[in-house]
């Protein structure tokens, strides 16, 4: 994968990440709600791409990243329960559906490589989203209304350099590509759809 297509896919993540202003709490809570759909299925997603792995090095690297997210979900519940936010209040969105569902097909028929495209999208966002923003979001909802977001800022670096080592030792690999271009797409419209309810929210209000 072209490090140009990596660069431009995150840059894009992150202009609308920020674009979308999550130091609003209507459209944060939102955003919380969607982030709790999804990363509830992380885990055994992750899993599955394991079980569709046929080389044991990327194997592992699965399984160890799916031990990694373990719980995360709870995290975001638990921040959206601290601004008094209640999960049943926030269906899911076949946008959030999406970006988990899709994925299923896509490691199948790969044999676990092409979700590397799905991991680089989510978190190279995470881990090089600017850091003056991950603060003003904790200054406007409290440090325990924002735990999710700042422990994945702090441990995706990590989770990022970890997955371009593998994709490095995979080579050029145009499912990769595809994938976070995929990935990036939905999860720019998830971002938005936030946004317009979060904000149609505090209208009706």
């Amino acid at each position: 994968m072209t490090k140009k297509i990596f660069t431009d896919c995150v840059q894009r993540l992150i202009k609308t990440f920020n674009e979308i202003d999550l130091t609003d709490q209507s459209v944060y809570m939102n955003w919380l709600a969607q982030t709790y759909y999804y990363t509830s299925h992380s885990e055994q997603l992750l899993n599955t791409f394991a079980n569709d792995s046929q080389n044991l090095d990327i194997k592992n690297r699965w399984l160890s990243h799916a031990n990694e997210e373990s719980g995360h979900e709870n995290l975001a519940l638990s921040d959206l329960k601290r601004l008094g936010g209640n999960i049943e209040d926030y269906p899911e969105l076949q946008i959030t559906k999406d970006l988990y569902e899709k994925q299923v097909g896509i490691s199948k028929r790969s044999s676990g490589i092409a979700p590397f495209g799905w991991a680089l999208a989510l978190e190279g966002l995470a881990a090089y989203v600017n850091d003056d923003y991950i603060e003003a979001i904790s200054k406007a909802h409290g440090k325990k209304a924002t735990r999710f977001i700042r422990v994945h800022a702090e441990e995706d670096e990590d989770h990022i350099e970890k997955a371009l080592e593998m994709v490095s030792f995979i080579g050029d690999n145009k499912e990769i590509e595809d994938n976070i271009k995929l990935t990036s797409d939905i999860y720019c419209q998830l971002l938005m759809t936030c946004y317009k309810i979060g904000k149609s929210y505090k209208n009706v209000a």
